[in-house]
């Protein structure tokens, strides 16, 4: 068997050919593209065609692309308009052009929790041992440039995973400080979802609320390096440089993403383990457990015990997605 997959993104889209044979995945062909610089998805398969040698691309059985972007689905098949390019994407129209029977599209994050049944251990950090039950639910969650997050259920023979859009969920704050940052930002974007806090952008919204508050300690050199990219700049500062104000941001940061984790896992059941995913948290490892994550995670009064219980991964896998896609694609 041989299957296309891709992982589509506004910035970048990468795509590979995977043989499958008793079992063991082979690479044949792997490319990554820009995305803007292509018209439509269309044109990008066919540059990946062109670059691809021909044994590599022809004769293919199936193929499935976790695109960015809210999958619709009718009588007629599922179709997609990636988020931030001007491309529409439709099964029953691709699987046409590219001569495949079989084409599956599925959100992006629903890529990353299918390749979670794919991960080896060296893809991981563990952050809670905990008790893992065997075909136990599973959470996936990441926070990057928004929040995404699904529930992966055993469903006889393979996990099914279920899609959501926990990110525009609203914000639950947890303690003081972060009741009054729920106050802020009432005050100026009206409704306050997850994301709005725990996202690359949220990290920023949190170090410029705590910096109107305590002006006095402003570091300008991180001022200065926030012009290039922010929230890698708070960062920064507060594992690297020990800012005082950037590490309040980032405490606070973890602490929302701990609750936000522990509040899944008890919503789902997760005795299969939370798996944290995106961007931010594989370069945050260390801070995670340094600023509160677990506590965060744990603190829910009587079901503590049961979150204590649960096993929390950190995914290093980069390329998460794309070996979702591909088992996905291996399935149809």
């Amino acid at each position: 068997m041989k299957v296309l997959s891709g992982d589509v993104g506004g910035t970048k889209t990468w795509l590979q050919t995977i043989r499958i044979q008793d079992g063991n995945f082979q690479l044949l062909h792997e490319q990554r593209f820009e995305s803007q610089r292509y018209s439509d998805f269309t044109s990008l398969i066919h540059a990946f065609h062109a670059s691809a040698p021909l044994n590599v691309v022809s004769g293919l059985d199936s193929a499935c692309f976790g695109v960015a972007g809210p999958i619709e689905s009718d009588a007629d098949g599922r179709r997609v308009k990636v988020t931030n390019l001007p491309w529409f994407i439709d099964e029953r129209t691709l699987a046409a052009e590219l001569h495949i029977e079989k084409v599956r599209l599925i959100n992006d994050f629903e890529a990353v929790a299918y390749g979670t049944e794919v991960l080896a251990e060296k893809d991981c950090v563990t952050l809670q041992d905990g008790l893992p039950q065997v075909h136990g639910n599973r959470v996936t969650l990441g926070a990057g440039t928004g929040l995404g997050a699904c529930q992966s259920i055993w469903a006889g023979d393979r996990y099914l995973v279920v899609p959501s859009e926990t990110g525009h969920s609203d914000f639950a704050p947890t303690d003081e400080v972060q009741i009054a940052l729920l106050k802020h930002l009432i005050a100026r974007v009206g409704h306050v979802s997850i994301e709005h806090v725990l996202s690359g952008p949220g990290l920023v919204t949190i170090y410029s609320f705590l910096r109107e508050s305590q002006p006095g300690m402003v570091n300008r050199q991180l001022e200065q390096a926030m012009d290039t990219d922010d929230a890698a700049a708070v960062a920064e500062f507060a594992t690297v440089h020990h800012d005082a104000l950037a590490r309040q941001a980032l405490e606070m940061f973890i602490k929302v993403y701990g609750a936000v984790a522990g509040n899944l896992a008890l919503i789902n059941l997760a005795h299969g383990g939370v798996y944290i995913a995106g961007g931010i948290a594989p370069k945050l490892a260390a801070s995670m457990r340094e600023f509160g994550f677990l506590e965060a995670f744990s603190r829910k009064g009587k079901m503590s015990a049961l979150l204590n219980a649960i096993p929390i991964f950190i995914v290093l896998d980069s390329k998460i997605g794309l070996k979702g896609s591909t088992l996905v694609a291996s399935r149809l």
